[in-house]
């Protein structure tokens, strides 16, 4: 697997050596006697490339052997791809530019189960944009008030309506509650929206909330937001029946900055994670 990195360092060279050897063998100043051979050819990473500009400035091209990775673990991958380079003082900043997936890393992912076409489709908007609403208050709903703003969006011609991020398991109100009330609701107003509630509860409740959202005919989707992380959001994709919508609210703390990886790679391992929408903002 290639990776690009932007490095910014007053010594390119050592640093572009730190990455690669501190997110392979091991510490990127000191060798350890049990750094055979045999382990350097199999699991270390390789600088391939180093192209200068001005003011420190390098664009680094590393090789990291398949082998590095565990199978199917998004929170592995990004483990190697951006780990102790925070950590190293000579890096003073290194962005994530690119990476180019081998085949043999990306087959466990199952991707988008719908995709855009089968999201379009499922609303039967082939020839406009889709139309989407967030349901406001963010929270402190009650089940009437969410059944109003629910039945003014359809009746608007809403396509697509999804909970805000911030609406959580708060009293009178929680999850699998409101899938229960909007599920009827859909299906008493034989509306074809794509409904996405937002699926924040504690993860000892997560697997019941799960199969309690697959058995509803009418919602179509789940929304999860990015603090939950990749490989969770996988989860849910996988043993959902629902569209999977990736909420970004917060990613620009991992995709700028001096320490970041490109909002672009991100949108390649949402799509891995299983992402069939993400919004853009």
């Amino acid at each position: 697997m290639i990776a690009k990195y932007r490095i910014y360092s007053k010594v390119i060279d050592k640093a572009a050596d730190a990455i690669a050897i501190g997110q392979s063998i091991g510490n990127p100043d000191k060798r350890a006697n049990y750094e055979t051979d045999k382990i350097w050819d199999t699991f270390g990473a390789k600088v391939v490339d180093i192209q200068t500009n001005n003011n420190n400035e390098a664009l680094v091209t590393i090789n990291y052997p398949n082998s590095i990775f565990t199978k199917g673990s998004l929170t592995h991958l990004l483990t190697v791809l951006m780990g102790g380079q925070m950590d190293i003082d000579i890096i003073e900043k290194c962005v994530l530019e690119e990476v180019k997936f081998d085949l043999e890393i990306v087959k466990p992912y199952l991707g988008p189960k719908y995709g855009v076409d089968k999201v379009r489709e499922s609303v039967g908007v082939l020839d406009r944009p889709m139309i989407g609403g967030i349901i406001k208050p963010k929270t402190g709903l009650d089940e009437d008030i969410l059944k109003i703003i629910v039945s003014e969006m359809i009746d608007g011609g809403i396509d697509f309506i999804k909970e805000d991020e911030i609406l959580g398991e708060i009293p009178g109100l929680k999850f699998l509650k409101r899938i229960q009330i909007i599920d009827e609701l859909i299906e008493k107003k034989n509306s074809r929206v794509i409904y996405a509630p937002a699926l924040n509860v504690a993860m000892c409740d997560l697997d019941h909330s799960i199969k309690e959202l697959n058995k509803m005919n009418s919602i179509k989707a789940f929304h999860f937001n990015v603090w939950g992380g990749l490989d969770l959001f996988k989860y849910i994709s996988d043993n959902s029946n629902k569209m999977a919508f990736y909420q970004k609210s917060g990613d620009k703390v991992i995709t700028s900055g001096k320490f970041s990886i490109s909002f672009e790679i991100w949108c390649v391992l949402c799509r891995l994670a299983g992402a069939d929408m993400i919004h853009a903002g």
